[in-house]
């Protein structure tokens, strides 16, 4: 039986002797920021069930009880529609509770329950700042 040649997948790196061009430099740190966020985030579903923007919610809901969604979305510098798909998900699995009080009963107030709370106790940090 004849042996077949093997294939070789490996991509042929540059010479030492070429410096690098900054702009591919700048990219692959970029990259390397990206997977580092990318691989926090996914430690963090694996050890609580929940995806990092939702923890990320949390801990925004935690740190200021009565918060709208409207302003939830600005403190994690989202779109309004992604809190409240976020908040949507949350209130279903009974992490937080969404309250309408005072006069303007189409506005809704934020707080934490206690299987959030149990959540962000578990989960590793950090739940915000410039990388999530």
């Amino acid at each position: 039986m004849a042996t077949r040649p093997k294939l070789s997948l490996r991509v042929p790196t540059a010479k030492a002797s070429q410096p690098e061009d900054p702009a591919t430099q700048v990219l692959r740190q970029f990259r390397q920021v990206l997977n580092g966020v990318k691989t926090h985030f996914q430690q963090v579903e694996r050890k609580v069930g929940l995806g990092g923007a939702q923890v990320w919610a949390l801990s925004v809901v935690r740190e200021r009880p009565d918060i709208g969604v409207g302003d939830l979305a600005r403190a994690m510098d989202i779109h309004q529609s992604t809190a409240s798909n976020l908040v949507k998900v949350l209130i279903e699995r009974e992490m937080i509770v969404a309250l309408k009080q005072g006069t303007d009963r189409r506005a809704v107030q934020l707080r934490l329950l206690p299987a959030g709370a149990k959540v962000l106790k578990r989960a590793p940090g950090p739940f915000a700042g410039v990388l999530p």
